[in-house]
C-alpha cells in the first residue's frame, strides 16, 4: 500500500511539473498569437499540448477530448487535410487512441466508464459538426457567385499583386514568378509575405485555403459624382 501511494505521489509530482511547463509554453504561444493572429499553427500546438496533458493525467476531464478536436479543427481550417486525407485521418485517430489507452493504468471499471463517456461526447460532436457543415455548405453554395476578390480595396496592393495571386492559385512556383519579372526569388517571397499579411491570411497556405475558389482581380472604383 505504501509502495502504491509512493508511485501515485511520484506520478502526481510529474503531472504538476509537466502541467507547469505546458502552461508556461501556452502563455508564451498565446502572446505570440496576440501579435500574429493568423498563425493558426501555433494555436494548434497549444491545444494539442493541453489536450494530451489532460487526456493522460486527468482522463475524467472531458475538456481534454474537446481540446483534441479543437486542435484537429484548427489544422483542418489551415488545409492540413487537403492532401492525403485518409492517411492523416488514420494518424489523428491512432494518436487519440494511444492517449486514451494510457487510462489502462486505472481499474477496468473506471477505464470503461471513461471510454463510454468519450465515445458519447465524440458522437455528439460529430453530429453537431455534421449539421454545421451542412448549413455552411448550403450557405456558401448560395454565395458562390460572390467569390471574387478585388485587390483595389486594399491599400498598397497593385494589379501586379493580383496577377501574382492568380498565378499562385494556378500552382505557379515563386521561382517562376521571379524569372518572369526578372527579380530574385527572395524579392518575390518578401512581396508575397506583405500581400498575405495585408489580406490577413498569414501565409501561402492560409491564402490557398481561404481563396482557392476565388477570382482575383484589380479594379479601381470610379466615382460618378460630380464635384
Amino acid at each position: 500500500m505504501l509502495f502504491v501511494s509512493g508511485i501515485k505521489g511520484i506520478l502526481q509530482s510529474y503531472f504538476s511539473f509537466f502541467s507547469f511547463i505546458f502552461q508556461i509554453i501556452s502563455i508564451i504561444l498565446f502572446i505570440i498569437i496576440f501579435f500574429f493572429p493568423t498563425r493558426t499553427l501555433i494555436f494548434s500546438i497549444i491545444t494539442f499540448l493541453n489536450s494530451a496533458l489532460i487526456l493522460v493525467w486527468e482522463p475524467e476531464n472531458v475538456i481534454g477530448l474537446l481540446l483534441y478536436f479543437l486542435c484537429l479543427s484548427s489544422i483542418y481550417a489551415r488545409g492540413y487535410f487537403n492532401k492525403k486525407r485518409f492517411i492523416k485521418n488514420i494518424i489523428s485517430t491512432v494518436i487519440l487512441i494511444l492517449l486514451i489507452l494510457t487510462e489502462l493504468r486505472f481499474p477496468m471499471e473506471i477505464f470503461l466508464k471513461s471510454l463510454l463517456e468519450k465515445i458519447s461526447v465524440s458522437a455528439v460532436l460529430a453530429v453537431s459538426l455534421l449539421f454545421i457543415h451542412s448549413y455552411l455548405f448550403d450557405f456558401f453554395e448560395i454565395s458562390s457567385s460572390n467569390k471574387k476578390l478585388n485587390l483595389a480595396k486594399f491599400e498598397n496592393l497593385t494589379s501586379r499583386d493580383a496577377e501574382w495571386l492568380t498565378a499562385i492559385l494556378n500552382k505557379v512556383p515563386y521561382k517562376n514568378l521571379a524569372m518572369e519579372e526578372k527579380m530574385t526569388e527572395g524579392s518575390v517571397k518578401n512581396r508575397m509575405k506583405i500581400i498575405y499579411e495585408t489580406l490577413g491570411v498569414g501565409d501561402k497556405q492560409g491564402f490557398l485555403n481561404k481563396y482557392s475558389e476565388f477570382e482575383i482581380y484589380f479594379e479601381e472604383q470610379i466615382s460618378n459624382s460630380n464635384e
